[in-house]
């Protein structure tokens, strides 16, 4: 059975140490790669033998219309029996044997990604631990219940914007899968990241379309208020 991950990454230097861990197990990690990026991503993504890049072009700024197309087309020219659609700062609570539990008819499965916050009790992040012990408070936002993994080779099969939903007929899995959304999970990189890397790359298009609000406006104080405002947050598991 093979599984293949499909990814866009920007000035992802800081989290692919973690995402290349997590996902050390998938046996190929395709990099939609913005060639706009600047930092280390690119150096680091050629030390895993899991990984294969193809460079793009976002010339307007973050178009999450075009970020779904570019997913869709690359989940259509896949070989793989799985495919799971993550962003960098999504991890999946999965593996081979989680696979194979699905039955047979399955064709799709949703996962919950919980919004994960640092807890008052919790360590500096560490790219060698695991995802799952790291930071396991939090809450859920409906917005992160994704289509994420979906078989391979299906006819019709594609994402909208911020795969966040899937377009085309699947039959889905009776139970999601869940998993950890990093988005805010540190303020070591959270900030930078969601200011440089998101709010100031929003494309018109995004602003037309209402895609990535979360992002829009943000601010250093207001990133820090949300993680404090977070820090007592309940246990997830």
């Amino acid at each position: 059975m093979k599984v293949e991950l499909i990814t866009m990454m920007y000035n992802e230097e800081f989290l692919i140490p973690f995402f290349l861990n997590h996902y050390s197990w998938v046996d190929e990690i395709v990099v939609l790669y913005d060639k706009d990026t600047n930092d280390n991503s690119e150096s680091i993504l050629c030390g895993a033998n899991n990984v294969s890049i193809l460079p793009f072009n976002m010339p307007n700024g973050m178009d999450d219309g075009y970020k779904s197309q570019l997913i869709s087309d690359t989940y259509q020219s896949s070989d793989a029996d799985w495919v799971i659609v993550a962003d960098a700062d999504e991890f999946i609570f999965i593996d081979n044997s989680s696979l194979s539990s699905i039955i047979s008819d399955d064709q799709a499965a949703s996962v919950v990604l919980y919004d994960v916050y640092r807890h008052v009790t919790e360590l500096d992040l560490d790219p060698l631990q695991s995802i799952y012990s790291q930071r396991s408070y939090g809450c859920l936002d409906s917005r992160y219940i994704k289509p994420s993994i979906v078989r391979g080779g299906l006819s019709g099969i594609s994402w909208g914007p911020g795969h966040h939903h899937l377009l085309g007929t699947a039959n889905f899995h009776h139970t999601p899968f869940i998993g950890a959304h990093w988005a805010n999970a540190d303020l070591s990189f959270c900030i930078n990241r969601r200011i440089k890397g998101r709010r100031d790359r929003q494309s018109n298009n995004n602003k037309t379309m209402g895609w990535s609000v979360q992002n829009w406006n943000v601010t250093e104080d207001s990133i820090r208020q949300e993680c404090e405002l977070h820090a007592n947050d309940p246990k997830l598991w």
